[in-house]
């Protein structure tokens, strides 16, 4: 299935691979693309013609908003946007996205992809490519999400709504969190357990050096009681 799509994506020289994404997206879908230099009012006028089904950026991101060519765009504004332009899903295929995201959950009309840190560009290319080639195939965008997510967490779906629980994710991102925490802490328990080893190795070692050193000095004392007595044959016989 094809999609509107409003494509969010200034200019960045350190981001090479956000062309390969708009290529991607433009590719399977209808795409309004802001790319070059990219302000505040120019995504106000591309909204104003919408609607679309999907708002995607494709940028660099704070815990406060998104990077435009003329400065931040607040979480408000984000919303704004969203909400004004009737769509359904919101990509932030940015770095550090999540708090942008909890922030419009609760109250926009559109689900949140979002990132929970740093985002390698090259990664961030990927997913978008592999994403846009799932949604002509996946109607619902939590199952093409979910086909195409990347290994480590470092993706997330918030779905909207007054119910969405603020600071959560799907069942399964929350399993995989589980287990990436419960492989951590293994491998704590591993390196503690290896530090004892060799902590209990280190003083078993000293012990018997100890008892090396003692046995020797007591086998020295003995060879010389033993000579003592060896050179005093007079005074026994007295």
């Amino acid at each position: 299935m094809q999609l509107e799509i409003l494509m969010v994506a200034p200019a960045h020289p350190d981001l090479p691979s956000v062309a390969a994404e708009l290529a991607a997206v433009s590719n399977q879908h209808h795409t309004v693309r802001l790319v070059g230099t990219v302000r505040d009012n120019d995504i106000a006028q591309a909204v104003y013609e919408g609607p679309y089904n999907i708002i995607w950026f494709a940028t660099h991101g704070t815990p406060e908003g998104i990077v435009l060519s003329d400065g931040l765009l607040s979480i408000e504004g984000v919303g704004q946007y969203v909400r004004t332009s009737g769509a359904k899903l919101c990509i932030l295929n940015t770095c550090n996205s999540e708090q942008v995201a909890l922030s419009l959950i609760a109250t926009g009309g559109a689900d949140m992809i979002c990132t929970i840190g740093a985002i390698d560009d090259h990664d961030a290319a990927r997913l978008a490519i592999l994403l846009a080639n799932e949604l002509v195939r996946q109607a619902d965008p939590y199952e093409a999400y979910l086909k195409v997510r990347p290994e480590g967490g470092s993706y997330r779906y918030y779905k909207a709504g007054p119910a969405a629980p603020r600071g959560r994710w799907s069942d399964q991102d929350d399993r995989l969190d589980d287990l990436i925490k419960t492989v951590y802490h293994l491998d704590a328990q591993q390196q503690v357990i290896a530090a004892r080893q060799s902590w209990f190795i280190w003083i078993v070692l000293v012990g018997f050096t100890v008892l090396s050193i003692g046995l020797w000095s007591l086998w020295q004392r003995v060879d010389s009681i033993t000579y003592i007595v060896r050179q005093s044959p007079v005074e026994a016989r007295q």
